[in-house]
């Protein structure tokens, strides 16, 4: 048991020093949690005859598994699969706050997307994709309130 946890500490270390190799484990378990997350919400909503919004989720679950395969490249095709994930996690962002679909799931979604938009970019990075959404947000609710919102 013992050299099982200093093994266990030796691989941290080494993981936690190596900032590319955190970052690109990190990118390959966000694509992953979130394209098995759509996967199967896109079953659930087969079953439960959604329409397009499993289509939708299927899309995105397909998505994810060619940013993964892409982030499995390394080198430029690597920051090819990170730009069209943010590209991808805005564009559903949308669809999700545009369609309403009932239940509270796209509710669900608009909430969790910007967290991951900070796991998966950074702080700088991430703060920029979650203001974006942020700002989409205010513009489509707000119209939804009756509100107007000043020409952007």
């Amino acid at each position: 048991m013992k050299k099982l946890k200093e093994y266990y500490i030796q691989k941290k270390n080494e993981f936690v020093a190596d900032e590319k190799k955190w970052q690109y484990y990190k990118n390959a378990a966000v694509f992953a949690i979130l394209g098995l997350t759509s996967l199967l919400m896109s079953v659930v909503n087969f079953f439960t005859h959604k329409g397009i919004f499993t289509w939708v989720t299927l899309g995105f679950a397909a998505a994810c598994v060619v940013d993964f395969l892409l982030l499995r490249k390394k080198g430029t095709a690597g920051k090819v699969a990170v730009i069209l994930f943010s590209a991808e996690i805005i564009a559903i962002f949308v669809f999700f706050i545009i369609s309403g679909i009932p239940d509270g799931f796209s509710v669900l979604w608009t909430s969790m997307l910007p967290c991951f938009g900070l796991l998966m970019f950074g702080t700088k990075n991430g703060s920029v994709i979650s203001l974006t959404m942020f700002c989409r947000s205010c513009v489509f609710l707000l119209d939804a309130a009756g509100a107007k919102p000043a020409a952007i």
